[in-house]
């Protein structure tokens, strides 16, 4: 019943068309993500948005990875036969993460137009979701879940936190994402330790407590970096990234302990956020 006879469809693809997938479905790879919206983050001064704007992007990616990883080992449903990565199946990670993020982004940011950000989303999300099918690592119903369950997380975080979408988001409604973010985290956690589980709860709470720390409650926010600040911030993420990577091959090898793992997790995320601020100080 879950496979629905979809693997028997796309498996006369021609292998082109699926290495075509292959790359599309980096799109909603959550490394990819959260490196990308880091890196927003970092140079939204530069581009003209606000920088509350993008958090509150980044704590909805947090909160999908943490819904994600709660759902998979509730359900623990395994992958297709001959998928070739590990892990539980249902929901879609991809799926999920992609619809949060993307339609996210589409509504909050503050740049360009509406109607083509919502019109890239629209096609971001349905072809990451196809190629999940294609490659062979989930079913159908993997798929159409995950953006089932990212659309029904979107809808929670702006009408139920982020009420008046004119203005920038409060920080108290990025306070709330990051809480729910955390919480489904620890709830993944309570299920199963394994190393994405650690890392999430650790970068969620780290997230949480770096947004407390660094970003004013009140109006209005922060000045803008100068051109030099925007550098160093931007130089300063390849060792985060790299150090969140890092760690997360130096667990996989069961060479630190767990709460290791989620305490440098969440140093590598709270810092990610502390960034500007660190560099308007140095930079004056």
């Amino acid at each position: 019943m879950r496979g629905l006879g979809t693997l028997d469809a796309v498996s006369g693809l021609p292998p082109a068309v699926v290495d075509l997938f292959g790359l599309l479905t980096l799109l909603g790879d959550p490394w990819l993500l959260l490196g990308g919206l880091a890196a927003l983050y970092a140079v939204s001064d530069r581009l003209g948005l606000d920088r509350r704007r993008v958090g509150f992007v980044l704590a909805t990616a947090f909160l999908s990875l943490g819904v994600t990883l709660a759902l998979k080992t509730a359900f623990a449903l395994p992958r297709p036969p001959g998928a070739g990565i590990e892990g539980y199946g249902f929901p879609s990670g991809h799926a999920l993460g992609a619809t949060v993020v993307w339609v996210t982004a589409a509504l909050a940011l503050d740049a360009g137009r509406r109607r083509v950000r919502v019109a890239v989303a629209g096609v971001v999300v349905p072809v990451v979701a196809a190629s999940r099918v294609v490659i062979g690592v989930h079913y159908l119903v993997d798929v159409v879940v995950g953006v089932a369950v990212g659309v029904a997380l979107v809808g929670l975080v702006f009408w139920g936190l982020w009420r008046d979408r004119w203005k920038p988001p409060t920080h108290a409604a990025v306070d709330r994402v990051f809480a729910l973010a955390a919480g489904a985290a620890l709830v993944a956690l309570f299920l199963s330790n394994g190393v994405d589980t650690l890392l999430t709860v650790g970068a969620a709470l780290g997230g949480w407590v770096g947004w407390r720390a660094v970003e004013p409650a009140v109006e209005p926010p922060a000045p803008a970096l100068p051109p030099r600040g925007t550098a160093l911030a931007v130089a300063g993420l390849p060792p985060l990234l790299g150090g969140l990577l890092a760690l997360d091959a130096a667990a996989e090898a069961a060479t630190i302990p767990d709460t290791l793992t989620m305490g440098l997790a969440g140093g590598c995320i709270a810092l990610l956020f502390a960034l500007p601020r660190l560099v308007q100080r140095v930079v004056g």
